[in-house]
């Protein structure tokens, strides 16, 4: 009825045949660089840091998954909005 589709996995349970969706791994990559400022440096910028990132570097889709939204919030929740970049200022005291 259906061949042999890659994307389906056929178990025997309690005599009857589940069909199952396999869902295709996916891998990502977020990464960040700060920089803490000296104490020599301009009144403004002592005690503060910079961050700039990005989350999900490489631009990964979800992958399909069965359900109503047809993704998974609780594993592939970093994949939702693409690439994305973040910045974060911070100032001690």
């Amino acid at each position: 009825m259906l061949g042999s589709p890659n994307y389906l996995s056929k178990h025997f349970d309690s005599g009857t045949y589940l069909y199952r969706y396999l869902v295709r791994d996916v891998v990502s990559f977020s990464a960040s660089l700060g920089y803490r400022f000296k104490q020599e440096a301009p009144r403004l910028l002592r005690h503060s840091s910079i961050r700039f990132g990005v989350v999900n570097l490489t631009d990964q889709e979800p992958p399909l998954v069965s359900g109503a939204t047809g993704v998974s919030a609780a594993v592939h929740g970093s994949l939702y909005q693409a690439r994305a970049w973040t910045i974060e200022l911070t100032k001690l005291r």
